[in-house]
Formats: structure tokens, sequence, C-alpha cells
């Protein structure tokens, strides 16, 4: 999993791997240790809405249905979008390397 931070956006993304297991209701965890004695992490798991909380770790929750109607058009090079309140656009990416080489090219 990597994230990539910008101010007002946050751009997540998933080899096939790790959405499999998040469709499968695991939480993927990302550490950070940006410089000694720092850490930061992030969890990531499936609900019914999209939620942000601090808990004291960074806890992201995404809506199940979307993420699943993305995963069944994989491959494909955009995102999955989301606004959480006005202040944060997410794009959710599934590597489009690893799904042509997981589920072949799609029909197009």
């Amino acid at each position: 999993m990597k994230l990539q931070l910008q101010t007002g956006s946050a751009r997540l993304r998933l080899d096939e791997a790790e959405l499999t297991r998040l469709l499968a209701g695991e939480t993927l965890v990302l550490t950070v240790a940006p410089w000694p004695g720092a850490r930061w992490c992030l969890e990531v798991a499936l609900g019914t809405v999209l939620s942000l909380r601090r808990e004291p770790t960074l806890q992201l929750q995404l809506p199940r249905a979307p993420v699943e109607t993305y995963a069944t058009t994989l491959p494909r090079r955009d995102a999955c979008a989301f606004a959480l309140a006005d202040a944060l656009d997410l794009q959710l990416e599934i590597d489009v390397r690893d799904s042509v080489r997981v589920r072949g090219r799609g029909k197009r």
C-alpha cells in the first residue's frame, strides 16, 4: 500500500493482493517512520460509509459498495474517487500492471 498526500487530496494505491485482503474484511496497515523516533500509522478498512478518524492511529473507512463495483471493472487506469467533507479528495487506485498480470487485459 502506498499513500501520496498533497494539500486537499490523497492517493491510496493498492496492489491486487491488498485489494483481495481488503474485500475479504481485513484491515490494511501502513506504517511510516519518516525520521528516528517518529511513527505514523494508517489503517484502511471497508465499511458502510466513508470516514476518517484518529484514535490513536489514523483510521480510514471506505464504503464497501463502490470499492466492490470498482474492483469488478479492473484492470483500469482511473481511480475510484471519494470526497471527505469538502476537505479531502481521496483517490483509490489499484496498480494497473499488477491487475493486468493477475486478471489479464480488460475487454475494450
